[in-house]
This record gives structure tokens, C-alpha cells and sequence, in this order.
């Protein structure tokens, strides 16, 4: 399903489908994409989140569940918390800088942009999938918004959103963090390494 959405909005509003995603790149300098733009943006993420959250409930009339797993018996409230948040943040870190790697043309893996975007879906799927096993799969903050809210709306009851702070502090503080790894660290060792290559090249061709 994310791949389908990210098929058809890439070439639109570059498929950035979540907030943290957005985040990154309002910080960025290499692109038009800018803070103007980031107000607009992660709003209707969160009320197309809700949305789609809306139609699932109406669809199988019940609201989706959105929380921490409890893995083992016996384990504390505070082991879950601090397993929740390490997962959330640290997922939620490695895919921004996957993100940032992918859409900036001197780090991407290929030239073609459509090709780049379908690696960024599968790393967001294989991160969503480790996810799972413990906050339950999330890594977007808009999405666990819509789910919790939706859920809250069907039970009314406040376990629905317990868990929503761990989904939306914890990316939205990674986000930062993976755009300074790659902005101070990967991308300016890639420039570096390109500009050794280049001096390289022209002592060879002066021979």
C-alpha cells in the first residue's frame, strides 16, 4: 500500500506521506522545499491519516488498535516504554537518513528518481516491519494520530491514545538528528571524497 501511494505522489508533492519526512526536508538548503511549504504539508497529512482511519473503521466497523506489544509475560510498564521508545526513535532515525540519502542526487543510488523512491518504500516497509514487534509499527507520527484518534472515537476509552506521545515525540526528535548525521557527516564525506576524486583525476590527465 505505501509503495502504491508513494507510485502515485512522488512526481505531485514528492511523496513525503509523513511529517518527520517533511521535517527533514524544511531543514534541507539544497531544495525549494522550505518552511512555507512544511505548514501545508504536514496538516493534511494528519487529517488524511485520520481519514483513512475513519474509512477503515467504517469499512470493518471497528477502529484499528495502534499500541505498545507486551512481548513476554511479566514484563513492566517500563521496560515496554523504554523498548517503544528506543525502536521509534532509532527506526525513525535510519529512515530519515535513507530518505535524505535517496532524494539528494549526489548521495542516491540511482539516477532515476522512480527507482529511488521504490528503494525508499522498501526501506520504510523492512523498518515498519521491525517496528511491529514492539510499538506496534508506526514511525509516522500523523499515522499514529489518525489510528489513536480513530480508535478513541469507536471506544471512547483513553487507553485508544496511552501510547500516541511515544509515536510522535520520539520520530519528530530523531528527525533532526538523522538530518545533522547526513548533512555534517555522510554528505560531507561524500563531497570530500568526490573532490579527492576529481583532483585525482586531473593530476592524472596533466601527465
Amino acid at each position: 500500500v505505501y509503495l502504491l501511494a508513494q507510485a502515485f505522489a512522488w512526481k505531485l508533492s514528492g511523496a513525503h506521506l509523513n511529517p518527520i519526512v517533511t521535517l527533514v526536508h524544511a531543514l534541507r538548503k539544497d531544495t525549494n522545499f522550505n518552511w512555507k511549504n512544511a505548514l501545508v504539508y504536514i496538516p493534511f497529512q494528519y487529517l488524511g491519516h485520520l481519514a483513512g482511519a475513519c474509512v477503515y473503521w467504517w469499512l470493518w466497523k471497528v477502529a484499528y488498535r495502534l499500541e505498545v506489544r507486551k512481548m513476554m509475560i511479566g514484563t513492566s510498564m517500563e521496560r515496554l516504554y523504554s523498548e517503544a521508545t528506543a525502536a521509534e526513535f532509532w527506526l525513525s532515525f535510519f529512515y530519515v537518513i535513507v530518505v535524505l540519502c535517496l532524494t539528494n542526487p549526489k548521495t542516491a543510488l540511482s539516477a532515476e528518481q522512480g527507482v529511488n523512491m521504490l528503494l525508499i518504500s522498501f526501506s520504510f516497509g523492512a523498518l515498519f516491519f521491525l517496528d511491529i514487534w514492539g510499538p506496534g509499527g508506526s514511525l509516522n507520527p500523523a499515522y499514529a494520530f489518525g489510528v489513536n484518534v480513530a480508535d478513541l472515537m469507536d471506544t471512547g476509552k483513553k487507553e485508544a491514545i496511552q501510547f500516541i506521545w511515544i509515536y510522535t515525540l520520539w520520530p519528530f526528535l530523531a528527525a533532526p538528528l538523522g538530518w545533522a548525521v547526513y548533512n555534517w557527516g555522510i554528505l560531507k564525506a561524500h563531497e570530500e571524497s568526490v573532490d579527492v576524486d576529481n583532483v585525482e583525476n586531473m593530476q592524472k590527465a596533466a601527465v
